[in-house]
């Protein structure tokens, strides 16, 4: 399968205090097979952004959170054009694809700093629909929502929120990982 990526760069430069930021933005149309190349932690293990990486990824989300999150872990900010090793840097990447976007920031040396991940109608762990649907009988599943955000050295937050309908009825649960 190949692997079709497009990357359009916009570089922002404000000037902070001895630093610059630059700002990325990736797409990519297909879905990349960099899960397949995770599957134990001994090959996550290999990857830069480990720490990034085994915070966030969870083995029961959707294989769309995964693939996102496997991108991030392993981009390489040093690959890119504007990437300048003379001096403190932050960039910002942006990551978009069609239920999800990610925004990373990277340091110098290439490690997440942070990120915010928001993703649209993924599949819900099976743990959560069960829970979901013991305690709401009858309610349809209509959109689900799923947010994490990474801060290094800090323990990640994970939320889903889920819409339920019933008849004319909407409800809105929340479930924290």
């Amino acid at each position: 399968m190949k692997k079709l990526v497009f990357l359009s760069i916009a570089l922002v430069i404000s000037v902070i205090p001895s630093a610059q930021q630059a700002v990325v933005f990736t797409s990519n149309n297909t879905a990349t097979n960099l899960t397949e190349r995770a599957k134990t932690t001994n090959e996550i293990s290999t990857i830069a952004n480990q720490t990034y990486l085994l915070n966030v990824f969870k083995k029961d989300v959707s294989k769309n959170v995964k693939h996102l999150q496997l991108e991030v872990a392993k981009f390489n900010i040093k690959s890119l054009k504007i990437y300048n090793d003379s001096e403190a840097a932050t960039y910002t990447v942006n990551f978009k694809r069609k239920n999800g976007f990610v925004t990373v920031d990277y340091d110098s040396n290439g490690h997440v700093i942070m990120s915010s991940e928001k993703y649209k109608n993924v599949k819900l762990p099976l743990a959560i629909r069960v829970k979901v649907a013991k305690e709401y009988p009858g309610w349809e599943f209509k959109e689900t929502h799923y947010t994490i955000n990474y801060t290094r050295h800090k323990a990640s937050t994970k939320q889903y929120k889920i819409k339920l309908k019933k008849g004319t009825e909407t409800k809105f649960v929340l479930e924290t990982l």
